[in-house]
């Protein structure tokens, strides 16, 4: 838009209730707007959070599958007859 078209257009509002309508309006959106950003980079850092929370139980259960890999090997040796 134009900021001088913008300009008077809000000059050409003379009633105040309208005015102040118009800042109401305005302040809601800017609310609203950053209510969304931080909403935004809150649920950004969650997400952070869970996938090392994956990660670490990934490492977890690769080394546990490890550890049952040897315990097999081991058990199926064959024991030596005395």
């Amino acid at each position: 838009m134009n900021p001088e078209t913008v300009n008077t257009t809000y000059e050409a509002i003379t009633n105040p209730i309208l005015r102040l309508m118009l800042y109401m309006l305005a302040a809601a959106v800017v609310g609203l707007c950053s209510a969304v950003v931080y909403l935004y980079r809150d649920n950004r850092a969650i997400q952070r959070e869970m996938l090392d929370a994956n990660h670490d139980n990934i490492r977890a259960l690769d080394s546990l599958s490890d550890a049952l890999v040897n315990l097999r090997s081991e058990i199926s040796k064959p024991t030596p007859s005395p």
